[in-house]
């Protein structure tokens, strides 16, 4: 496990700090095909966004080197969107869905990466909320969370079971 930033333990799982971009790593650099279980709080007035980082492979953290240093995916999560963003040493918004929240219960958050598609599943739905094919997609990396200048938005534990090949 890597943690850079100081992350707050609480019931609903970790909080990020609300005056950084703080992030947690998990896993081996070489998963593939894998769904990520977790949960998502968000309180009465969130602020930034908070969320999972999948695929995630030569991360790293300096003071001097900018803030999305590492190749892989990020599902963030606001007080009223889900947004996915591709990280290859910067950060492209590739979708971004509203979705509604209710405020201080935790939600089930479900985000499966196979192949070159990436689908999210809010609140056990049985259709993706937000579901993306990237032609140009990383394979492989590890997974974790990653909090940017959040306030009130809490991501429980991490489960990651495999998706075997069809």
């Amino acid at each position: 496990e890597d943690v850079y930033g100081f992350w707050k333990r609480e019931d609903a799982g970790f909080a990020g700090n609300d005056n950084a971009d703080v992030k947690r790593f998990g896993g081996s650099p070489l998963w593939s095909d894998y769904r990520i279980d977790t949960t998502v709080q968000v309180g009465d007035d969130p602020a930034g966004h908070a969320g999972v980082l999948l695929r995630v492979t030569n991360e790293s953290d300096h003071p001097d080197q900018v803030s999305d240093a590492l190749m892989g995916y990020f599902v963030a999560v606001s007080g009223d969107k889900l947004q996915l963003f591709r990280h290859n040493y910067d950060s492209y918004l590739l979708q971004v869905q509203r979705v509604k929240l209710p405020r201080n219960v935790q939600v089930p958050l479900r985000i499966e990466a196979v192949g070159s598609s990436i689908r999210v599943f809010v609140d056990d739905a049985a259709e993706p909320a937000l579901a993306y094919e990237d032609p140009d997609a990383f394979m492989q990396g590890r997974v974790g969370i990653r909090s940017v200048l959040a306030e009130q938005i809490v991501i429980g534990d991490l489960t990651v079971e495999s998706i075997p090949p069809e």
